[in-house]
């Protein structure tokens, strides 16, 4: 299994900020549960938002090429025997395989949609203060709170 460091930025005594309408924070209140909304969600209100962590695209790509990699040794292998069995691949053969291969290939860039489509996440603010930029972002004609909380416990 492949673990994601996200980032080591954060202590446990690093302050969080969630900026909520007054009716998230009733449904936060009533539920005791965090809201998770898919990543993708994010890409349609901003165009820069929505899109996978760096490290988490790189992580992926990482395992996803350990199949690529054992899809072209395969491919060498049954190359080399059918060479050592006297009738080597055929040109529409290689051809065949090859296209195989690219089409597995483009299934890693297909895949990165769904993952963010299936990636939820609750985001939050890290500052040791107040955001006005944030409470402009979220706070509809000045109706919102600010939750703060740390990391640790």
């Amino acid at each position: 299994m492949t673990e994601v460091q996200i980032t080591t930025q954060l202590a446990g005594a690093s302050k969080l900020w969630r900026y909520l309408s007054l009716d998230k924070l009733v449904d936060l209140l009533s539920t005791s549960e965090l809201f998770f909304t898919p990543l993708a969600t994010f890409a349609k209100t901003d165009p820069f938002e929505g899109f996978l962590p760096s490290v988490a695209l790189d992580a992926h790509a990482s395992i996803f090429q350990k199949y690529v990699d054992a899809f072209e040794l395969s491919i060498q292998q049954a190359a080399e025997y059918r060479n050592k069995q006297g009738y080597p691949l055929t040109n529409e053969e290689r051809r065949t395989l090859q296209a195989s291969l690219e089409d597995f290939r483009s299934t890693n860039r297909r895949l990165l949609p769904a993952i963010a489509k299936t990636t939820m996440v609750n985001c939050w603010h890290a500052s040791e203060s107040e955001s006005e930029a944030m409470w402009r972002i979220y706070a509809e004609n000045g109706k919102a709170v600010a939750v703060e909380t740390t990391l640790g416990l």
